[in-house]
């Protein structure tokens, strides 16, 4: 008689910083996985509302709750990874969801494929004021050798990662001494050493844009700037994107230092003068209405019906924030 092999465990980090509105709806998206043998650990990471109330009102015993001191979300990710058991790892934003088949679809890519110790999928997206509409992002992938894809820009979503228990483990950890998107300096270092990630062309994660998350704009001119020293090779591309959130945020004097470094002198002469006399506030406004209508255009609207109909049932679930 043939013994059945046990599906292997999934380690799902959930790093949580004052996420009580959102936190009940990751927590039932990990839950309402098809796939079944999961821990869940959630780092609160310092918060000083009632994430962790929330957390241990969940009754399943998969879910484990651990608070450190606030040290922020690569530190709350990484003291997740060291606490895990699981053959493979992923990870879950308290304020975003996945759709119920997200870990069971690459548990079954990476069994199958066992050249690959990673694997991405991704991500549907909707605004807090329309949490029924899906968006999704026109965007090339590859599989296998990404790096000269990654080269170009940050194009995996941490929430759609999966990657082998051991890898990360044993060094693969996110940086903890920068505020930049951690998740694409990771991704560029298993690049460089050669581990093998695997697209998968569906969305399995769903991801909300509010005016407080990491994706807002008060926060661009950071994420930019600290990506500029990650990666020489995106020097003059993340250069521009940096001069015009540091003017969206209130900092000319930061966003006329980088054009400058851009453009001919006798340009960037003249910008300085015009920055110098136009207030602040309408080019604050402009600024921000054109870095969202830039954001907009970059979706597109996601009607394939399981998806809609998936992300439907964890809102109805009582999931929605």
């Amino acid at each position: 008689m043939t013994v059945p092999v046990p599906a292997p465990l999934v380690s799902i980090i959930v790093p949580a910083f004052n996420a009580e509105r959102f936190v009940a709806r990751a927590l039932r998206s990990a839950l309402g996985q098809a796939y079944p043998n999961l821990e869940i650990i959630v780092v609160d990471d310092g918060s000083t509302d009632r994430t962790a109330e929330i957390v241990r009102s969940f009754s399943d015993p998969r879910i484990r709750l651990v608070v450190q001191a606030n040290r922020g979300q690569a530190a709350a990710r990484n003291h997740g990874i060291r606490l895990s058991a699981g053959k493979y790892v992923t990870f879950l934003d308290a304020d975003d969801a996945y759709l119920p088949a997200k870990v069971e679809r690459q548990v079954a890519f990476l069994e199958a494929t066992p050249g690959f110790q990673g694997a991405f999928c991704d991500a549907a997206h909707f605004y807090s004021r329309d949490p029924r509409t899906l968006l999704g992002r026109r965007r090339g992938r590859g599989s296998g050798d990404f790096f000269r894809d990654l080269l170009h820009g940050s194009m995996i979503n941490p929430n759609t990662l999966m990657l082998a228990g051991d890898l990360v483990r044993n060094g693969f950890l996110f940086r903890e001494d920068r505020y930049y998107p951690e998740e694409w300096e990771l991704c560029l270092r298993l690049a460089r050493a050669g581990v093998r990630v695997g697209h998968q062309d569906e969305a399995l994660v769903v991801v909300e844009l509010r005016d407080d998350s990491n994706t807002a704009m008060e926060i661009q001119w950071r994420l930019k700037r600290h990506t500029l020293e990650m990666s020489k090779a995106v020097l003059r591309s993340c250069r521009r994107k940096l001069a015009f959130a540091c003017l969206v945020a209130r900092d000319p004097a930061g966003s006329i230092a980088v054009t400058a470094e851009m453009i001919p002198r006798p340009l960037g002469t003249i910008l300085r003068g015009v920055l110098r006399v136009v207030p602040p506030a309408p080019v604050r406004a402009i600024g921000g209405r054109a870095w969202r209508l830039r954001q907009r255009l970059g979706f597109y609207r996601i009607e394939t019906p399981a998806v809609v109909q998936a992300w439907a049932r964890v809102l109805g679930d009582g999931a929605g924030g």
